[in-house]
């Protein structure tokens, strides 16, 4: 009797030790799994946010040089400025639209940075309308820059941080 219960006490141990076996490999392969479906997800909202950002410094750059490009211009028209200044607010709406993009994925420090853009463009505009001095304009022309430069670096180091 004593040898068919230390076959019986052998077994349950062995059952047990399979089952606690089995129960940690579960454990360990449900979190490589996370691990991996994490990686994975936060790898997805960085190129969203890459996509993001690029899609903004592009079209944020275009209207910043032809924003120059028209101010530095002194020989033109009445007729011909008018042109000009309504080709850049056409390259406006789709950088507009971009900022919508930043406002919603980058970190608040650069959607603020975004917003500091717009408002200064908006005032440079309105001054070249009102017929403010080319220095001046060239001045806020150059801050735009300045802001441009800036939002890709805190971009640039969104990214770096998010990896």
């Amino acid at each position: 009797m004593t040898e068919g219960l230390f076959a019986v006490l052998g077994a349950l141990v062995g059952a047990t030790g399979a089952w606690i076996a089995a129960l940690i490999a579960g454990r360990a392969a449900r979190y490589q799994a996370d691990t991996q479906a994490r990686t994975a997800h936060e790898q997805w909202l960085r190129q969203i946010r890459r996509d993001a950002y690029a899609s903004y410094l592009s079209k944020a750059q275009t209207i910043v040089r032809m924003l120059f490009d028209f101010l530095v211009q002194e020989n033109l028209s009445p007729a011909e400025r008018e042109d000009r200044r309504r080709d850049v607010w056409a390259a406006w709406v789709p950088a507009g639209e971009a900022a919508q993009s930043m406002a919603m994925e980058a970190p608040a420090e650069v959607a603020e940075l975004v917003v500091q853009f717009g408002a200064a463009f908006g005032a440079l505009t309105h001054n070249e309308r009102a017929g403010a001095p080319q220095e001046r304009l060239l001045g806020e022309c150059a801050r735009l820059f300045e802001l441009l430069n800036e939002i890709s670096g805190k971009c640039r180091a969104s990214i770096q941080e998010s990896s």
